[in-house]
């Protein structure tokens, strides 16, 4: 619970940043509107920041969409360099995953007084 109480305390003043990103981010969101509600966000400064995030995430995925659309005929007819492809790219979302969690870690423990 303490945990909790000190990661709303630290959420208060700064939560816009925190609800733009965690439309990116999968569990995250709940969590930081959840927050918001608990903290007493207006609904305005709540839309201010998950609309140009929406629209953001959801142009990114279109694009994608079309991307791929365009090259899935290429790449049907020459499946291992697809299965290739699609294998470095999970690669570098669990990558970027262990980056962006040690480096989460490393400042709750620099903020914590801990060298690491």
């Amino acid at each position: 619970l303490q945990k909790v109480r000190a990661w709303l305390s630290h959420l208060s003043g700064s939560i816009g940043p925190y609800i733009f990103i965690s439309k990116f981010t999968w569990g995250l969101s709940r969590m930081v509107l959840i927050a918001s509600g608990y903290l007493g966000i207006s609904f305005k400064r709540l839309m201010l920041y998950s609309i140009p995030a929406s629209l953001l995430w959801s142009s990114s995925l279109l694009s994608l969409g079309y991307l791929f659309s365009y090259h899935a005929d290429l790449l049907h007819k020459d499946i291992p360099t697809g299965m290739m492809l699609l294998a470095i790219f999970v690669g570098v979302v669990i990558i970027s995953e262990v980056i962006i969690r040690r480096a989460f870690q490393r400042r709750a423990l620099r903020k914590n007084g801990v060298s690491a």
